[in-house]
């Protein structure tokens, strides 16, 4: 078995971005995002104000876009995507029920 180093690596070998629309929730500094738009996505990240802030900063690779908002109620038109990607920032959502900070 071998290891997979990032998720981008994984999805890389399954599916083929080409013309497909992605939304990438917690997309943080926008690494992800950008190598999915470089290989031919239009990709929407998602995150906290301040780092949507810093993906805007980032490098351009392709057509990205980002939206502040929160994956448990996307800030995105009812529509349709070919993928969503939501890795290391599910743990930030409170179970219902449970107290925010």
């Amino acid at each position: 078995m071998r290891r997979i180093e990032s998720i981008g690596e994984l999805l890389g070998e399954h599916f083929r971005f080409g013309g497909r629309t992605v939304v990438d929730v917690g997309c943080g500094t926008a690494i992800w995002c950008a190598g999915s738009s470089g290989r031919g996505a239009s990709v929407t990240g998602v995150d906290t104000p301040a780092m949507v802030a810093l993906a805007r900063g980032a490098p351009r690779a392709g057509d990205e876009r980002y939206v502040s908002g929160a994956g448990e109620a996307l800030p995105l038109p009812e529509a349709r995507c070919d993928l969503v990607v939501w890795a290391a920032s599910l743990h930030h959502v409170p179970p219902p029920g449970c107290a925010t900070r």
